[in-house]
C-alpha cells in the first residue's frame, strides 16, 4: 500500500442549488422559464443552506474543507490505533506536528476530491469571504477542515457538527474560539506512540520528496497526484459529453477536466497560494504514469483566462512550479477542437 504523506502543505465545491444535467439539453429547451423558476423555488424550500466564513488572525493561507458523516475526532483516535507501528517507525523521519496533521486528515479518505473546497480568510478591510453550501439531504454531518501547521508546532483544524433541516439557513464562522483543541490531538498522539514502543521490529523506509511552488499573483491552486493519464481521461469525458449544451468552449473544457477530481480521494487534495511552497514525501516508489494535476482556475482581468496544469512525475522530479508560462490550457483546447471536429 502506498503511503503518501503531505509535509508542510500550506493548507486548504459543493455547489449550492444546482439543476445541471438533471435532464438532457433537448428536454430542457421545452421547459418554460416560469416552470424552471417554480422548480427552483420548490428546491429551495426542501433544501438547507450553510454560509461558511473564516476569521483567524495571521492565517494567510487557504483552508480545505468538506462534509463527512463520521466524527473526525473518533476517526483520528481509530487511525492512531491502527497506525501505531507506522507512527513509531516514522517518528524520526518527520516532525510530530506533521504526523498529527496527516493522521487527522485521514478523514478525507472518505471524501471525493471533487467535494473538497477551500476557504479564504477575511479580507484586509475586515470583510468576511462567504462560501455557501446546500443540499436537500437532511442527514447530519460534520464540517471538517484539513489540519494545517503554524509557528511553534501548533496544529489548526476545525470540526463542527451540523444538523440540517428543510428550509433552514445556517451560518458558521471558523475562528480561534471554535477550533479543535490542538493539545488534545498531541496528547492522543503521544499516548499512541508510547503504546507502540513495545514493537521493536522495524523495516527500513526509503523516501523521496516532491516540492511545489505557485507563481501566479492573487491566486490559489488546488492540486493532487494521480496514477493515470489525465489527458486520456479528458478525451473520454469530451466524447461522452459532446452533445451536452455547454455555454462556451471554456466552460466545457473546465467542466470535463475538473470531473477528474471525482475519482480522487479527498485526502490527496491540497491547496497552494501564490508565492508559497509545499512538499510531499512518498515513502514507497510507485511505477506507472503518475501526474500532478490542478483544478481549473479563471482569471478575470482584461479578459477571462483559464489556467490548468498537469505534469508527469519522473523518477528524479524535484520542484514543480505552476506559472503562466507552463499553463496546460492550450493543449486541452486543441484536444477539444480536434474531438469536436471528428463528431
Amino acid at each position: 500500500m502506498s503511503r503518501r504523506v503531505i509535509v508542510s502543505v500550506l493548507m486548504l465545491c459543493v455547489p449550492m442549488f444546482c439543476f445541471a444535467k438533471l435532464m438532457d439539453s433537448n428536454i430542457a429547451k421545452q421547459i418554460s422559464e416560469e416552470d424552471l423558476k417554480k422548480q427552483f423555488e420548490e428546491a429551495k424550500k426542501s433544501s438547507w443552506e450553510l454560509k461558511i466564513s473564516l476569521d483567524y488572525q495571521g492565517l494567510d493561507r487557504p483552508v480545505l474543507f468538506a462534509r463527512t458523516y463520521k466524527d473526525p475526532m473518533e476517526n483520528y483516535k481509530e487511525r492512531l490505533q491502527e497506525e501505531r507501528s507506522w507512527i513509531l517507525k516514522t517518528k524520526d523521519l518527520m516532525p510530530k506536528d506533521i504526523s498529527v496533521q496527516n493522521t487527522w486528515n485521514t478523514i478525507f479518505e472518505k471524501v471525493e476530491g471533487v467535494d473538497v473546497s477551500y476557504l479564504e480568510n477575511k479580507t484586509e478591510n475586515g470583510q468576511s469571504k462567504i462560501h455557501k453550501i446546500g443540499s436537500n439531504n437532511l442527514t447530519p454531518f460534520w464540517l471538517v477542515t484539513k489540519a494545517i501547521g503554524i509557528k511553534d508546532g501548533e496544529v489548526i483544524t476545525w470540526s463542527t457538527h451540523i444538523n440540517p433541516k428543510k428550509g433552514k439557513k445556517m451560518e458558521i464562522k471558523l475562528s480561534s474560539n471554535n477550533k479543535v483543541d490542538s493539545k488534545k490531538l498531541f496528547k492522543l498522539y503521544e499516548s499512541t506512540l508510547k503504546d507502540a514502543a513495545e514493537n521493536k521490529v522495524m523495516d527500513p523506509i526509503t523516501a523521496r520528496e516532491l516540492s511545489f511552488f505557485l507563481n501566479l499573483p492573487r491566486k490559489y491552486v488546488v492540486y493532487t497526484i494521480i496514477d493515470s493519464d489525465p489527458l486520456q481521461f479528458f478525451k473520454n469525458q469530451l466524447r461522452k459529453n459532446v452533445d451536452f449544451a455547454y455555454g462556451s468552449k471554456d466552460i466545457a473544457i473546465i467542466d470535463n477536466w475538473n470531473s477528474i477530481f471525482a475519482n480522487v480521494n479527498g485526502l490527496e487534495v491540497s491547496a497552494l497560494g501564490n508565492g508559497e511552497y509545499s512538499k510531499i514525501i512518498d515513502y514507497e516508489r510507485e511505477g506507472g504514469k503518475r501526474c500532478v494535476i490542478t483544478k481549473a482556475i479563471r482569471e478575470h482581468v482584461e479578459r477571462v483566462k483559464t489556467y490548468i496544469w498537469f505534469f508527469p512525475i519522473k523518477k528524479y522530479t524535484g520542484l514543480i512550479e505552476f506559472n503562466s508560462e507552463n499553463n496546460s490550457y492550450k493543449e486541452l483546447e486543441k484536444t477539444y477542437d480536434f474531438i469536436l471536429k471528428k463528431q
